[in-house]
């Protein structure tokens, strides 16, 4: 594989050069050798966006069955599977788990459980989230259209009514009221 790297391109590779690029893909499997591991993370980086995915990722598990049960936990795994869900944009997630499942008996339905559980959980922070910051927008707006109220004497909007509108609505009705103010005060000179 060096041979071939050196070639390509007819560029010097013995020194650092950030403008060498080597793409996996012109690379056969066969050609991605060294450790396992190694192996693994080649295939992976090589695969992960193509189309190609599903039909190497059997490959890809065999490489990983091949690692000596002592050095093989779940975490290298683990690892490889979150790295596949997160960055394979068409994965076909039935196909991915039925292979896993097919591969390892044992530990496939457990380690889609798991990443599942994982995903759901941070979904649900990400939502919290997201939630705490609406909210903070909505009564941020909320104010503000309540001292532009007072400050106009105008009370055409109900805290009632207001409480239905969407923040797009809200923030139309802040900037309506803002500019009645600055408009009045625009007078007052």
């Amino acid at each position: 594989m060096s041979e071939r790297i050196a070639k390509l391109g007819g560029m010097d590779t013995s020194l650092p050069n950030p403008h060498n690029r080597f793409f996996l893909y012109s690379f056969s499997n066969v050609e991605l050798t060294g450790d396992l591991f190694l192996q693994i993370i080649l295939r992976l980086l090589k695969y992960v966006k193509s189309k190609k995915l599903m039909q190497q990722f059997h490959g890809i598990l065999d490489l990983v069955k091949l690692i000596s049960a002592d050095r093989l936990d779940a975490s290298p795994l683990h690892s490889i599977l979150i790295y596949i869900l997160s960055a394979a944009p068409n994965l076909d997630l039935k196909e991915f788990s039925q292979t896993l499942e097919y591969a390892f008996p044992e530990q496939g339905q457990a380690l889609m459980s798991t990443i599942a559980e994982k995903w759901l959980l941070q979904g649900r922070e990400e939502g919290r989230e997201e939630g705490r910051e609406e909210g903070e927008r909505r009564g941020a707006l909320l104010g503000a259209i309540q001292a532009f109220q007072s400050l106009l004497g105008d009370s055409s909007f109900a805290a009632e009514s207001l409480s239905l509108k969407t923040i797009d609505e809200l923030t139309t009705i802040a900037n309506q009221l803002q500019a009645m103010l600055r408009n009045r005060m625009g007078k007052a000179d």
